[in-house]
């Protein structure tokens, strides 16, 4: 907003040393959101060199004109971000090359498919997903009793229980008997406790028997 120097021309408020100053901060701003490689914010020191001497010997000074002396500090400008761009580019076609093709994922796929590891990741690959089906899903099997449960019933009489029981087809296919057969051999799978449901078996016999016909029970 202002500035003043106590040199000899700065009693005029207008001096090479303000003007210096104003460069510094102009490119100081340009640079300050350019990014190197490392995505470090650069401090505009590399390009524009801080002055630490009070005075400088005769060999050092830049007799250019200002103009001059700007112009070539936008080509230096210029010339580092033409850098920074094409080593980003270097950084890219790198990363490009280390992307392997669909060819090369499925070989590595069939590689892991081969090891019979059974890797997760290939249940998310299609030609291999099946594998992961639980084979209980993968058998035919005949609905279960459960499945004919419907809590509207619940107030109805036992009249309308076997009238609407009359027109329940559970008709089971030979296949399908024998997969529910090697699914509930073990007696302690899903699917035994699944088909087990709702039947009336030894131990639900007692209960089914004593129960009042008008409230069927529900075990």
């Amino acid at each position: 907003m202002s500035a003043h120097c106590n040199c000899t021309a700065g009693l005029g408020e207008s001096c090479s040393h303000v003007s210096a100053v104003l460069f510094y901060i102009s490119y100081a701003v340009k640079l300050r959101d350019s990014k190197t490689i490392t995505e470090k914010k650069l401090t505009g020191q590399s390009l524009v060199p801080v002055k630490v001497n009070e005075f400088s010997e005769v060999k050092d000074i830049d007799f250019n004109s200002p103009k001059v002396m700007r112009r070539k500090l936008d080509d230096k400008c210029r010339e580092h971000k033409d850098k920074e761009e094409q080593e980003q580019l270097k950084v890219t076609e790198v990363h490009s090359e280390l992307v392997p093709s669909d060819h090369e994922m499925a070989d590595l796929f069939s590689e892991i498919h081969k090891s019979k590891t059974k890797a997760s990741i290939l249940s998310a690959i299609s030609a291999y997903s099946k594998e992961f089906i639980p084979k209980t899903l993968q058998e035919v099997f005949p609905k279960a009793l459960s499945e004919l449960y419907n809590k509207e019933n619940l107030g109805k009489d036992f009249k309308e229980l076997i009238d609407m029981a009359k027109t329940v087809d559970v008709a089971v296919t030979p296949e399908e008997v024998a997969a529910v057969e090697k699914a509930t051999k073990k007696h302690c799978s899903n699917a035994w406790f699944m088909f087990r449901a709702g039947r009336v078996n030894a131990s639900k016999l007692h209960a089914v028997c004593k129960t009042d016909p008008a409230q069927p029970s529900r075990v």
